[in-house]
């Protein structure tokens, strides 16, 4: 880590702070659409339990797991259950699904610029 940024470390902490904090804002916007108005530090700790339940590998991403636990974790917190339930829809799918496709293009735009990897099974098993 230090060779690959050096004297640029601040820029990996701000990457890493920014992304979890818009990552909560995003959850605060999602709560803020269906009208619940919950104490932001309950919110945070919904959040935080939501984050370490999608990290247990009982399914891929905590899809379901993290879900449940975070909806269960905003109506702890003082938000109603339909309200909590579909602002954990939203956030999630702000979250975890709207990157998935931009990642997709992203690939295949690549892939379209700079061509296959060298290392690629598709031209490897070739025969000249």
């Amino acid at each position: 880590m230090k060779e690959a940024f050096g004297r640029r470390w601040y820029v990996a902490l701000t990457s890493a702070v920014g992304k979890v904090g818009f990552d909560y804002l995003a959850l605060l916007c999602c709560l803020a659409a269906v009208g619940a108005r919950p104490n932001p530090s309950l919110v945070l700790l919904a959040y935080v339990v939501g984050a370490l339940l999608a990290q247990i590998p009982i399914t891929p991403g905590g899809l379901g797991f993290a879900e449940a636990g975070l909806t269960g974790m905003l109506v702890a917190a003082g938000v109603g259950s339909q309200e909590a339930l579909v602002s954990t829809l939203a956030y999630r799918l702000v979250s975890f699904w709207l990157p998935l496709p931009v990642g997709g293009v992203a690939y295949l735009l690549f892939r379209h610029r700079y061509g296959a990897a060298s290392g690629d099974s598709a031209t490897s098993n070739t025969v000249p």
